[in-house]
Order: structure tokens, then sequence, then C-alpha cells
């Protein structure tokens, strides 16, 4: 080989060598490592709504009614219904007592005297049934006979009893109905006269229900279905018809059958 060929790949070979030391040495490959799983997060599941409870309002309660006071124990509230001649009366009260007699004596209501069968009855709130002219206080309780005597009649909380004069009749005249409500203290009480009378003060003294004593303006009345008001006391008797003032006196005052008057103390 000719030396100058000898001398160009001597050349070239040492280009080569040079090369080869100059280029890089290709990285390790790197073994990629599988990511560790994370461990499998369990399914969440959906917490439950908490809806808000309704706010629960009270209902309002009832208006309860007043109370009313109660009956004391013992007590038996009676009714009369007392009938005289032309006047019907109706008195209430209230009595601890058990037999009608003694009930009656003790709210003065009746009296009379004994006798063989026991308490006779001649006189009932007032008014005398007088034996010589044949009139005897008969009575029913609530509308039927009794076949006992007062003393023996046993009474019961709400009964009524309806009182009468054997042998005095009401005037068969008589073409009007007027209704009283008299008021003494704590005691109110109901009439209705039967007339036939043209003015107040005439039928009320035709049945003894108002007396007095005459003044310049007529009749001053000073007591009215057996109450007394007293002047000395500055008490004088006054009456309205239907709730309005009267400016007659009761010697003027004309009735028609109906009216209603009322007489309270001032």
């Amino acid at each position: 080989m000719k030396p100058t060929k000898l001398l160009s790949l001597l050349l070239a070979l040492l280009m080569l060598l040079s090369f080869a030391a100059c280029t890089p040495a290709a990285a390790p490959a790197v073994q990629e490592t599988e990511t560790p799983a994370l461990s499998e997060v369990p399914e969440t599941t959906e917490a439950p709504v908490v809806t808000e409870a309704p706010v629960v309002t009270e209902a309002p309660a009832e208006e309860q009614p007043a109370e009313q006071p109660a009956k004391e124990a013992g007590l038996a509230k009676l009714t009369l219904v007392i009938t005289f001649g032309n006047v019907t009366e109706t008195v209430s009260f209230e009595t601890e007592e058990e037999n009608l007699g003694p009930a009656l004596v003790k709210a003065e209501l009746a009296s009379g005297s004994e006798g063989a069968y026991g308490l006779f009855i001649d006189t009932v709130k007032g008014r005398y049934a007088d034996p010589d002219k044949q009139q005897y206080w008969v009575y029913t309780k609530n509308g039927e006979m009794v076949m006992t005597g007062v003393d023996e009649t046993p009474v019961a909380d709400g009964d009524s009893f309806e009182w009468s004069i054997y042998g005095e009749e009401p005037d068969p005249e008589a073409d009007k109905t007027i209704y009283l409500t008299v008021t003494f203290g704590d005691v109110e009480e109901k009439l209705a006269v039967r007339t036939n009378e043209k003015t107040l003060g005439a039928a009320l003294i035709k049945e003894g229900l108002i007396s007095g004593s005459e003044g310049d303006f007529g009749l001053f009345v000073d007591t009215v279905n057996g109450h007394f008001a007293d002047p000395d006391k500055q008490q004088w008797w006054v009456y309205t018809k239907g709730g309005e003032m009267v400016m007659t006196g009761v010697d003027e005052t004309p009735i028609e059958d109906g009216d209603s008057f009322e007489w309270s103390i001032f």
C-alpha cells in the first residue's frame, strides 16, 4: 500500500475516534416504576338531607266562658209561683233545708199554725187566706199534686212550687195584664197583674201592691209589694215604664195591656 493512502486511513481513524469521544453517552433508560395505587376511596354515600322540623305554632286556646261561681254545697234553689186573686208573683230562693215547710218558714216566705198534720199555712209572701171566707192555700210541686204536708214534702235543687188560694177567683172583667219588676236591696221580684183599671195607681192599690199617703201631687208611695222606703233614711220609691222615665204620678199614669213597670228605691 502506498504511504499516502495509509496516512489517509490513519487520519480518518483518528477523526472517527475523536468524534466518538466527544459524543455523550446515552443516558441509561429509566425504568418506569408504577405509581403505587392509592387505596380505593369507598364510595361516598350521600348524607341524608335533614329538613328543618316545622315550627309548631300552638293552636290558640279556645276562649272559655267565664267561670260561674259554684253553687254552695248543700243548697237547693227553689222557685215559688204564687197566685193570689189577679196577681201572680215569681220568687226564687236558696235553702239548705230538706223539706218545704222549714224552708219557707226560714226564708220568711210563709207562716201559719201547728195542727194535727203539721204546719197549716195561712200566709204566703204576706198574703193571707181567710178560712172564715173558705179560703185556703194549696200548692203543687212541679205542676203535680202533692199528697203530703209542707213539713214532709222534700225539696231538691230546681224544684218549683205553685201556690194559689182555693176559694178566691180572679176578676173575670180584667181585660189587661201589666208586669212589675220590684227591686229592693238584693231582692228582685217579678209580678203579673190582671186588671180592668185605667191607671197604674188604681190597679196596684186595688191589689194591695202599693200604699202611701196623699200629697200635693197625688199618692206618695212609700211601700211596694210589702217593702217600705224610709224617708228618714233618704229612701224613696221611683219607677220607670219600659226602662224610661215617667213624668206623671201613679194616679195619672195610664196603662195598657202588656205594659212593664220597674220599681226601685232611690
